[in-house]
C-alpha cells in the first residue's frame, strides 16, 4: 500500500499536510542545530574547566584537615615532652634526696661507732687498776659477742649465693627466703656468729625484700650475697649440708641454676650488729625514763 493512500491521511487536505510537514522540518532542524552547537562547544571547551572549582575546594579542605592533624600531633608531642621532663626532674630530685639521706646515715653510723670505741677506751682506762671491774668487762664483752653486739673473728665457712646466669624469672633469682633458710641452716649447724655482706645477724635481725633489693638490718645488700659463718670449718660444712636450709639451697641450685658455693675459711671477721634502741626495758631498781610512753 502506498503511504500517501493511508486511511489516516484521507481526511486532510494537501495544503494542511504541507504546512504540517514544514513545521516538523523547522522544529527538527532547530533542535538538531541546538544539539550540534552544544556538542561543538563541549568539544572545543577545556576538559579541566569544569573540574577546577570542585578540585580547588577539595584541595583546600584536605589542606585544612592536614594542618589540624599536624597541630594536634605537635601539641601532643609538646605535652608528652613536658611531662617527661617533669618526671625526669622529679626522679633526679628523689635520687638526690635518697643519696643525701644515705650519706647522712653513713656519717651518723660512723660517728656512733667512733664514740662507742672512745667510750670503751675511756672505760677500760678508768677501770684498769680494778681487777673486779676488768673481770666484769671481760664477761660483758663475751656476752656482747654471743648476742651479736661485739665484733668477732675466727675460722669458719663462707657461703656465696647469687642469681642464675642470665636470670629472667623470679625463680632464677635470689629471694629473701633463700637467705633466711641459709642463715637458719648455718645456726642449726653450729655457727657461732654469722654476717651477710658485712651485716651481722643478731636476735633482732630481719632479712626482708625492700623494693628490688634484699635488706639486712634495714640496709640494702648488693649481689652476690656472701655469708661468713664462724665455727669449726669441717663440722660446720658437713652439718650445714644436712640441714633443711642446706638441702633446700642444693635443690634450688640444681633446679633453677642459682649459684650456691660453700668453702672453708681459716680466718673470718664478723662485725658487730647495730645496738637496738630499748623503749620499754630497763635495769631492775631503776626508774623509768618515760621512753616507753612514746
Amino acid at each position: 500500500m502506498d503511504p500517501e493512500d493511508s486511511p489516516g491521511e484521507e481526511r486532510t487536505s494537501p495544503s494542511v499536510r504541507s504546512a504540517q510537514g514544514l513545521l516538523e522540518r523547522v522544529a527538527q532542524q532547530a533542535l538538531d542545530e541546538d544539539y550540534a552547537e552544544k556538542a561543538i562547544r563541549r568539544q572545543n571547551a577545556d576538559p579541566e574547566d569544569g573540574a577546577r572549582p570542585r578540585r580547588g575546594k577539595r584541595s583546600w579542605a584536605v589542606g585544612v584537615a592536614f594542618f589540624a592533624f599536624a597541630l594536634l600531633v605537635a601539641t601532643a608531642s609538646m605535652q608528652r615532652y613536658q611531662q617527661a621532663d617533669e618526671i625526669a626532674k622529679s626522679r633526679e630530685q628523689l635520687v638526690t634526696q635518697v643519696k643525701s639521706a644515705k650519706s647522712r646515715l653513713d656519717t651518723n653510723l660512723a660517728t656512733i661507732q667512733t664514740l662507742s670505741q672512745e667510750n670503751e677506751d675511756l672505760q677500760s682506762a678508768l677501770l684498769a687498776d680494778d681487777s673486779d671491774a676488768q673481770e666484769l668487762l671481760r664477761d660483758t664483752e663475751n656476752l656482747k659477742a654471743a648476742a651479736g653486739y661485739a665484733p668477732v673473728r675466727g675460722p669458719g665457712v663462707k657461703v656465696v649465693i647469687d642469681n642464675a646466669p642470665h636470670a629472667t624469672e623470679d625463680a632464677e633469682k635470689v629471694l629473701d627466703r633463700d637467705l633466711q633458710r641459709t642463715a637458719n641452716g648455718l645456726f642449726e649447724a653450729g655457727a657461732e656468729a654469722i654476717s651477710i655482706n658485712g651485716q651481722r645477724l643478731g636476735s633482732l635481725t630481719s632479712i626482708r625484700t625492700a623494693g628490688h633489693a634484699i635488706g639486712v638490718n634495714y640496709r640494702p645488700l648488693q649481689r652476690p650475697y656472701v655469708f661468713s659463718a664462724i665455727g669449726d670449718p669441717r663440722k660446720l660444712s658437713v652439718r650445714f649440708s644436712q640441714t633443711e636450709g642446706g638441702l633446700y639451697m642444693q635443690a634450688v641450685k640444681k633446679r633453677y641454676g642459682l649459684r650456691f658455693d660453700v668453702s672453708a675459711a681459716d680466718d673470718l671477721e664478723v662485725p658487730a650488729a647495730p645496738m637496738p634502741k630499748l623503749l620499754f626495758a630497763r635495769a631492775p631498781g631503776t626508774k623509768p625514763n618515760g621512753g616507753g610512753s612514746q
